[in-house]
């Protein structure tokens, strides 16, 4: 058991966390981890207070060779190895998508016959759907509050309400990189669950300072008190 466990603690790298720089973050690791035999083989088992250790080579025959396993990947009816490649920066997954179709390109004419480079899933192609997706119901959302309240209030106050909308979105934007977050795919299942939210109230404060006009209000007087009205309930609905 005691053999088992230095050679398990042997075989694995731990993280030492990461340092942030302006080209991206760094990521800091242990580089003690044996990979082959003769580095197996240095490996102390015992070792004495005098100082003596019995290392690993000493008392055990070491090879390299593959380990027997039933589990294995195959894609296309093939053995295969997976590879994923994550983003240690602040890179999108459309930018890093591209670096490695780019990369693949690059050593698929350097391969050995018989072995063959591919994607088998580009989590790129689910962000641009949900990036497509934001914009599709940003644009009706707008359109909504733009025609709703054109029609059944004034176009003038449906005009800046339906303003209203991109400027808050912009608003969170400038302040993400402040916070630590960035545009990726649980922020934009934010923003597609927000951009609702941000439509339904749009055309509630729209219509409380329609109903200042109509008591003879001008508009500014009419949208200041008409938005400091429903603040409460808006922010916390």
């Amino acid at each position: 058991a005691e053999v088992a466990t230095r050679l398990r603690n042997a075989s694995v790298e731990l993280p030492g966390g990461g340092v942030k720089t302006r080209g991206g973050e760094i990521l800091v690791r242990m580089k003690e981890r044996r990979d082959y035999g003769r580095q197996f083989a240095q490996l102390p088992i015992v070792m004495t207070a005098d100082g003596s250790e019995v290392r690993l080579g000493q008392i055990a025959n070491i090879r390299d060779g593959f380990e027997e396993s039933d589990r294995y990947s195959t894609y296309d009816g093939k053995r295969a190895v997976m590879v994923e490649v994550y983003r240690v920066g602040d890179q999108t997954p459309t930018q890093v998508a591209a670096a490695v179709k780019r990369h693949l390109d690059e050593i698929r004419p350097t391969l050995p016959p018989g072995i063959e480079a591919d994607i088998t899933r580009d989590m790129s192609e689910i962000y641009e759907q949900r990036v497509g997706l934001l914009l599709r119901n940003g644009a009706i959302g707008l359109c909504l509050v733009l025609v709703i309240l054109g029609l059944f209030l004034e176009a003038r106050l449906a005009f800046w309400v339906m303003m209203g909308i991109p400027i808050s979105f912009l608003g969170s934007f400038l302040l993400m990189p402040s916070a630590g977050v960035t545009i990726n795919m649980m922020s934009l299942f934010a923003y597609i669950i927000v951009l609702g939210i941000v439509v339904d109230d749009a055309i509630i404060v729209g219509e409380n300072v329609y109903h200042h006009r109509q008591e003879g209000m001008s508009f500014s007087q009419a949208a200041v008190r008409g938005a400091r009205e429903v603040a409460m309930p808006v922010t916390f609905s």
